[in-house]
């Protein structure tokens, strides 16, 4: 299947998902660039790739994985990370089965929880379409210390991303020092941690679910509302209950806390580090989740940022988030302009990169969630790679690589998928 239609394809599933209302539809679905939708089973995944190079690190306590992109970490889908391992290291209750047997059976499971005896625990996640160092701990005292290390922020990755046209760092953007960058960064999070512990938006005093605001009205209006709330769920009629609730605390919520602390703290959304070279740029913005939402949100005050990333409300939970950006080549795909960066979130938050990527105007190649609309299909895969992860282990500082993906030849990039 050539790139076009692929592309094509993806863009038609994203439609149909932003498309349908009721969330029925997934965000993502299984055509992987290894292999069409109909041919991505775990024994497809198992000829697609090799162990010895899928496996790039190995001891009694950790795998490091090179994890192939389009491939999700578990669950019902045909083919997961959690198949492939469980193959490739079947608990004591599988080790006598024979090849065909043992295809069989590791691929009824759709949650390593479900696997009796199976010890190998993910330490972090990657997104389906991203490929690169995913850390896999083979027992219960090395995830408490790979869980350790990553809520402690002691770990250090680095991504390799295409991304489109031609990035350069604009002369114009605001230059600061490292320790005025720390010294922001960390009280933005010291903030956003005191303002969750005092008051998470879903307990705090006057939030009002649905079913409490039908009482209240079924209490003063018990002549119209001559209902109980077991009966209203039973006929499926919440939806407007839903809706006023979700209005009132929304105006609840704005009434209470209407201090934001830090807007005076913020950092500029793009800016460069004095001490580092020039080619090197920083992107700071708050990110929130929507529920039953696959694209995050950007800040309401970021509404003028992009023309095409969504801005969600005052109400969501925005978490800072700073990534580092170094420029490392220009060249193209099929003629179209593309730049190969290098990508260091600061921070964990769920398609931080990608999000940030698409603020700078030079989206992810590949990704049909943040590219600009008209962007080209130049690949079969979104170009997001892990490709370093150093994390301390046993009181010793590990460090696994995964081979570069996107190698330039003659300013042309020439994109594996592994």
């Amino acid at each position: 299947m050539n790139v076009s239609l692929i592309g094509k394809i993806k863009r038609g599933i994203k439609e149909i998902c932003s498309a349908t209302s009721n969330n029925s539809f997934p965000a993502v679905v299984d055509n992987p660039c290894w292999g069409l939708p109909s041919q991505c089973s775990l024994s497809d995944l198992l000829r697609c790739f090799e162990k010895d190079k899928v496996v790039v690190y190995e001891t009694d306590h950790f795998l490091a994985l090179n994890k192939p992109p389009d491939l999700r970490m578990d669950g019902h889908h045909p083919s997961t990370v959690l198949k492939l391992l469980t193959y490739w290291y079947p608990p004591p209750a599988f080790q006598n089965l024979q090849s065909k047997g043992l295809l069989e059976k590791v691929s009824e499971f759709e949650n390593y929880r479900n696997i009796e005896g199976n010890e190998l625990r993910p330490c972090h996640q990657l997104d389906y379409a991203t490929s690169g160092i995913l850390l896999v701990a083979r027992n219960r005292q090395a995830a408490d210390q790979a869980r350790v290390s990553f809520e402690e922020r002691s770990t250090r990755k680095t991504y390799l991303a295409l991304v489109h046209g031609h990035l350069s760092v604009p002369s114009n953007i605001p230059v600061m020092r490292r320790t005025d960058i720390d010294e922001r960064m960390g009280r933005l999070e010291e903030i956003y941690r005191q303002s969750r512990r005092k008051h998470r938006k879903d307990t705090y005093r006057g939030y009002q679910p649905a079913h409490g605001l039908f009482q209240q009205l079924q209490q003063q209006h018990n002549h119209i509302l001559n209902l109980s709330w077991k009966e209203v769920k039973a006929s499926g009629k919440t939806e407007p209950f839903d809706r006023a609730a979700e209005v009132f605390n929304k105006l609840q919520y704005k009434t209470l806390f209407p201090e934001d602390k830090s807007a005076e703290l913020s950092l500029p959304t793009f800016f460069r580090d004095e001490s580092e070279d020039p080619n090197t740029l920083f992107i700071y913005a708050s990110v929130a989740q929507v529920p039953h939402d696959f694209a995050m949100r950007i800040n309401p005050s970021m509404s003028n940022a992009s023309a095409y990333l969504k801005v969600g409300d005052s109400s969501l939970d925005y978490k800072p988030s700073l990534t580092r950006c170094v420029i490392l080549k220009h060249a193209a795909i099929r003629g179209q302009p593309v730049t190969k960066v290098r990508l260091e979130p600061r921070t964990g938050r769920r398609h931080q990169l990608r999000v940030h990527s698409a603020l700078l105007g030079h989206a992810i190649v590949g990704d049909q969630t943040y590219k600009a609309p008209g962007s080209p299909d130049l690949t079969d895969r979104m170009c997001l790679h892990s490709q370093c992860l150093e994390i301390p282990l046993f009181e010793e500082l590990i460090k696994v690589e995964a081979p570069d993906p996107f190698l330039v030849k003659n300013r042309e990039i020439l994109v594996q998928h592994l």
